[in-house]
Formats: structure tokens, sequence, C-alpha cells
């Protein structure tokens, strides 16, 4: 009798999945793909995507623009930055983006279900993620609302809503 292949799709070992629900961990992670996209046209370059550690949780970290466009550098001790001339003004501004997906505004906008308490651990993941990359400049911490159907959503940015 010859070996079966788990990868075969007619494998009786490892079945092919049905095309159940799709989980909200699945959903949630697809939003986060297209905001990430959504962000990328926009002129940002993400930095990290779902950054964690002990004790907090960061969706997308990203920066405006890259090193080569209107990059600011900055002096000693934190003083402020020497912008390049026509330089955006977030040029090199990180931002910290919380990605809220709903299917449906029938129970309230996406943006509507970031709590305080969520609001508050987004404060201190940013400062750990500042801590853990050894970053001293400017940041915002911004959300990215992804409502509607996966395969046509409304993708709205709202920069700088949270404030620490």
């Amino acid at each position: 009798m010859p070996p079966t292949d788990p990868a075969a799709p007619n494998s009786s070992i490892n079945p092919v999945p049905s095309a159940g629900p799709v989980s909200p961990t699945a959903r949630g992670r697809q939003a986060e793909t297209l905001a990430a996209a959504y962000l990328a046209r926009h002129g940002y370059t993400i930095l990290d995507r779902n950054w964690r550690n002990r004790w907090c949780e960061l969706d997308i970290v990203a920066r405006r623009g890259s090193a080569g466009q209107g990059a600011t550098t900055w002096a000693p001790n934190n003083y402020p930055a020497l912008r390049t001339p026509g330089a955006h003004p977030e040029a090199n501004e990180v931002h910290f983006i919380e990605v809220k997906y709903r299917r449906t505004t029938a129970y309230g906008y996406a943006a509507e279900y970031i709590s305080r308490d969520k609001q508050a651990r987004l404060i201190r993941a940013a400062a750990a993620w500042c801590q853990a990359h050894h970053y001293t400049g400017p940041y915002q911490i911004s959300v990215v609302t992804v409502e509607g159907d996966l395969a046509a959503p409304v993708i709205t940015y709202l920069p700088g809503v949270i404030s620490g």
C-alpha cells in the first residue's frame, strides 16, 4: 500500500477543512492586514505588526514616509527636531495604530469600541515600545477603523485621537 501524504487534499489523515464560519480573530487579522495596506498606500512605512511584550500589544507601528523622505534628525537629549525643508510635518514621527473592525454599525461605530481602559493600555504599550526600541522622538496614538464587508471595506484613519 502506498504511503499517505498528509498534505494531500484527499488524505484521510488531514482532510480539507470545510468552508465554515471565519473566527473573530481571523477577521481581526484580516482587518489589520487591510489597515496596514491602506497606510502603506498613503505613505506610511510599517515598522511592526502585532508587537507585544508580556503586558501589552500594538496592532501596527508605522512611520510616515521612509528614512530618506523628509527624515527628521534628532539632536542629543531630544532637542527639537531639525526638519528637512519641504518635509511633511509628521515625517519620521512614529504612529501607534489600533485597528478596530466592525462588520455592521448597527450597534455603533468601530472607534466607539475603544474604552478608557483600552486607551490607557495603548498609552502604556506605546511607552513600552519606545523603551524597547530606545526611541525618544515624537509619536502619536491613532486609530484605523475598518467597517463593513472585508471584501469591500470602508477604512478610516483617525490620527492622534488618543493622547497620553
